[in-house]
Order: structure tokens, then sequence, then C-alpha cells
């Protein structure tokens, strides 16, 4: 069970490589910008992101450890360094991933002055609190009569999803511009683990009897877009050994079939679970050279009434005197299953749920200096082209199940001249003393070519890194 949970400690630990996404808002005239804050002025009258190779973002997340926790070339054990690592996870810490890729992403300006935008892209997204009292559990057994081991903070949501957009971005006064998106979105799939609840703890009596309880359990996993249908003993239902999934159209759907890139397409573009959203931003130039701004994003939800399967574990159990029947060890075992089963059943349904998405808030604030260029182009109406410096601060917080995660950046931008524009940002937050970034725009011809990266000093030694994200976009500028 060791080697099994060092290797799940190992899995997980090669996800930190990145904590706070690229600070891309109001930057560089690009649409990937444009999708962090609805009314950023692109300052163009058509743009298209190229299909497929256009846009990338890449984030991943986690705190409390880092690959070279476990991968030190010393002379510790692996073993002994998984364990070290354990005992230094706090409860809070957590793991997230969330990758996006766009298909299409299209704008043009109307007549009335106002900016439509319309498109879709794909996003998978994970986050996970560690279970670390009962990490503790594994190493230390029975050995502390009377501690209870909780599972109360453990937490998991996952889901693919497709999100299809359309938004206005419309300049109201000379100094204020709003945005709108609004979002539909088409879930592949969903799992959740957010209620969970109860304990685990041994005592030892006057009799030297050890006693082991599981106490006020209850725990939930939610689960949509691949439900396994189940028959009265609860037992996967197959067919010549295929388990067969539940599936609203009536035709029976194979496990096996999400394997085939037929259904994996239809499921992700368009027979899944559906959802709404929407995002929203403002940006106020104070003076000519300070610009507030502040957006929202993905504040909506996903309504899980297709393919679900919800189970879950309630009950309390104790068992006493525990003494193992060498003359018939699997019946033994079986017997124990079937107690526990008995004072902790499973339950599963096909109750639909709803899944609220992890929306993002930001607020932004720059000062513009230097050298005037008021005379770079008659579209250009944004403070950033008309000085050669910019400075400023963005605030960042996304919410999550049970906490919120939240970063602070200053940043330094720099327009070379007409084309090239760079940005250097320092991040602050409980990851790294040592997060800086650097984003650069160019725009040459009729392209405008997008990229960025963080803690750029975690990247001359990875693994002891906490985080690294990256970012690239083309698109196709007509102004």
């Amino acid at each position: 069970m060791k080697k099994l949970i060092n290797f799940f400690l190992l899995f997980n630990v090669f996800l930190v490589f990145a904590q706070a996404g690229v600070n891309s808002y109001n930057f560089g005239q690009s649409p990937q910008s444009a999708m962090i804050n609805p009314s950023y002025d692109l300052e163009t009258n058509y743009h298209l992101t190229i299909p497929l190779i256009g846009s990338h973002n890449i984030h991943v997340a986690s705190s409390g450890m880092t690959a070279y926790d476990f991968l030190a070339s010393n002379s510790i054990p692996f073993e002994d360094k998984a364990r070290s690592t354990v005992y230094q996870l706090e409860a809070n810490d957590y793991i997230v991933l969330n990758q996006k890729m766009e298909f299409l992403n299209l704008g043009q300006k109307l007549r009335n002055g106002m900016y439509l935008s319309f498109g879709f892209y794909e996003e998978l997204d994970l986050f996970s609190t560690l279970p670390v009292e009962f990490l503790h559990l594994f190493y230390e057994g029975m050995s502390i009569p009377g501690k209870m081991y909780k599972i109360d903070d453990f937490v998991m949501q996952s889901n693919l999803t497709m999100v299809y957009h359309v938004g206005v971005q419309k300049k109201l006064t000379n100094k204020l511009d709003i945005g709108i998106r609004l979002k539909l979105y088409n879930a592949a799939y969903d799992v959740q683990a957010t209620s969970n609840a109860g304990n685990f703890s041994s005592n030892i009596s006057d009799e030297n009897i050890y006693s082991h309880s599981l106490n006020d359990i209850d725990i939930k996993l939610r689960t949509s877009g691949g439900a396994i249908k189940y028959d009265e003993n609860n037992d996967p239902i197959k067919d010549n050994g295929d388990i067969i999934l539940e599936n609203n159209s009536g035709d029976e759907v194979y496990f096996d079939d999400y394997f085939r890139v037929g259904y994996l397409v239809n499921k992700t573009f368009i027979n899944g679970n559906k959802g709404v959203g929407i995002d929203l931003g403002v940006t106020y130039q104070m003076k000519e050279n300070l610009i507030l701004s502040a957006s929202i994003n993905d504040l909506g939800a996903i309504f899980n009434m297709n393919q679900v399967k919800n189970y879950s574990y309630k009950g309390n159990y104790t068992s006493d005197g525990l003494a193992f029947e060498w003359d018939s060890p699997i019946g033994y075992l079986q017997r124990l299953e079937d107690d526990i089963d008995e004072h902790i059943p499973l339950t599963i349904d096909g109750n639909s749920y709803t899944t609220l998405r992890p929306f993002h808030v930001n607020a932004f604030v720059s000062f513009s200096h230097g050298k005037s260029r008021k005379n770079v182009c008659k579209f250009h109406k944004t403070v950033s082209h008309y000085y050669t410096g910019n400075f400023g601060v963005l605030i960042h917080a996304q919410n999550r199940p049970r906490q919120i995660l939240y970063d602070a950046s200053i940043f330094y931008e720099r327009n070379f001249n007409d084309f090239i524009k760079a940005r250097i940002n320092y991040t602050l937050n409980k990851y790294s003393a040592t997060n800086i970034g650097l984003a650069v725009a160019v725009d040459w011809w009729k392209l405008n070519v997008f990229a960025g990266v963080n803690n750029v000093l975690g990247l001359t030694n990875l693994a002891k890194s906490n985080s690294v994200s990256a970012q690239f976009g083309i698109n196709v500028m007509i102004k």
C-alpha cells in the first residue's frame, strides 16, 4: 500500500509545472487579451485566430511539493522522501490543471461602433486537494490510538468542456468601454466530490484489544458523461465482457466507445451536458495616462442531466477485536467486506445536479509614461500606444470548492516601436517569492503574434520549480 501511495504522490508532483497564468490582461491588442477582458479595445476592424494552431494555454498549479522533493539525487531513500513530503503538506494544499485550445475566434467592427466577436474553444479543468490526513494514516497505521483521520478536507472536481461564445465590446464615451460575452457550455464529462465528511480512528482497550471505527462517513461522488449501467446488486452490466454505459438516445454504448475518435468528437462538440455563462468587463480611462479596468469570467453553470451516475457511502462501522482467520483468509475478508457494506452501504442514483463554473475576477490599473506616441495610428486610442512605457498592478482571484485562489502581479511594459511590445511582471502568491514572467507581442504585416511564460527563473531547474505556465497565440488582424 505504501508503494501505491508513493506512486500517487509522484504522479501528482509531475503536474507541478505552473501556478499563475500568463499576465496578458490588456496586453498586445490580441484577441487572447479580449477573452480575459471583454471591454478591451482591439483597435482593429477584423480579426481571426488561426484555427487549431492559433491559441494554446496551459496552466497547472500545485502547492506544498515539487518534483525535487521526490527526485533529488542524494542518499535519502525514495520512501523517506515521500514520507517527508507528505508531512509537509497542509489540508488546503491543492493541484490545479487547466488547458485551453481555441478552434475558432472571429471578430468584426460594426457600423454602430460595437465590436462583435464569436468562436469556440476546448477547456480541460481539474482541481483537487490532497487527502492529507488519510495519507498520514498509511504511514502511521494504528501506532497512535485515539487519533482521528478526517476526510472532510478532500475535494475534487474535473470536467472537459467545449465553450461556444459570442460577445460585444462598445466604447460608450471617450473614457469608458464596456464588454459582455455570452457562453454556451457543452460538457463531455464531469466528475466531482465536493461534499465529503467522516473520519477513521483506532482505539485499544484495557484488555489490549484494538477497535477500528469509521465514524459519520458521508462520501459523495457525482459523475456525468460516462455513466455505467448497474443491476439491482450494484454490479456493472456487461455484454460479452464489455461494460455498458447509460445512453439517453436508446442506443447501446460501451465503455470501449470512449476510445473511439468519432464518439469522443460527438460527445465533446455536441452531445454533452449543457450550461450557460457570461463574461463582463469594464475599462475606464481616468486620465490620459491612467487606466482602471475590471472583469469577471465564466460566471455560469453546467446542468448535468444526461448520463448521470452518483455514488454515495453513508453510515458508521466499528470492528472490535479484529482477528485474522488463517484457515480461511478469502472467506474472512469477504465477510469483513460484507459487514462494512451492511453498515456503510453504497447508494447509486441518476439524479441530475448542477456544476458551478470556477469563475475568475480581475482588477487592473496601469500608468503610462515616457515619450508620447499619439501619431502611431488613427485607430490606436488606448493609453498603451500613447507612451513608450507603462507599469501597473493586476489582482486576480478564482473561485474553487471551499477556497479562493488569488495572486497579485506588478508589471512593466515597453513599446520598442510600432511593432514590438514586451511586458515583464512579478507575481506574489503562496507558492513562490521569485515568480517573474515575460510576454511579447509582435505586429507584423497583418499578423499579431503573442507569446508569454511565467516563472522564468524556474525554467533553469523545473524539478525545483513550483510554477511555470505558457500561452501562445497567432492572429490575423485587419485594420
